[in-house]
């Protein structure tokens, strides 16, 4: 069998979770698909900390409404991309948005720290905030 040489090799390490804070964030890929089980588009955004090379990415996922999703569920999803949206500063009109303007998207944002999954793993979470309350 032949030597393979890699440069580097011995330096690869897992992409690293960061201490909950606030943080600066570039979006880095931006991916549709739809959910098996239901069949509603789901948007998958990953993001970059920026200055912070060796971070595991923060994914976060943009469910849009159903054919089938009862009103409350709408709601929610409506609210929670709004939310998205203004925090990261993607332009929006009453009626939707440009899925384009996700790419490359800078903004600051609070991140938390998940529970270990039943692997012990943990994952970074954007926590976006509450609309501007518009009485």
């Amino acid at each position: 069998m032949s030597f393979i040489e890699l440069a580097g090799l011995g330096e690869a390490k897992e992409p690293a979770v960061q201490p909950e804070g606030k943080y600066f964030f570039t979006v880095v890929d931006v991916f549709q698909y739809t959910k098996e089980e239901t069949g509603n588009e789901v948007i998958r955004v990953k993001h970059a900390i920026d200055g912070v090379p060796d971070a595991m990415p923060v994914t976060h996922w943009l469910s849009l409404p159903g054919p089938n999703d009862e009103q409350d569920k709408v709601s929610i999803k409506i609210l929670m991309l709004k939310r998205y949206l203004n925090a990261a500063g993607i332009p929006f009109e009453a009626n939707g948005f440009n899925k384009e303007d996700l790419y490359g998207a800078n903004f600051e944002s609070e991140m938390t720290l998940s529970e270990p999954n039943d692997q012990g793993t943990q994952f970074n979470n954007l926590r976006l905030p509450r609309l501007p309350y518009e009485g």
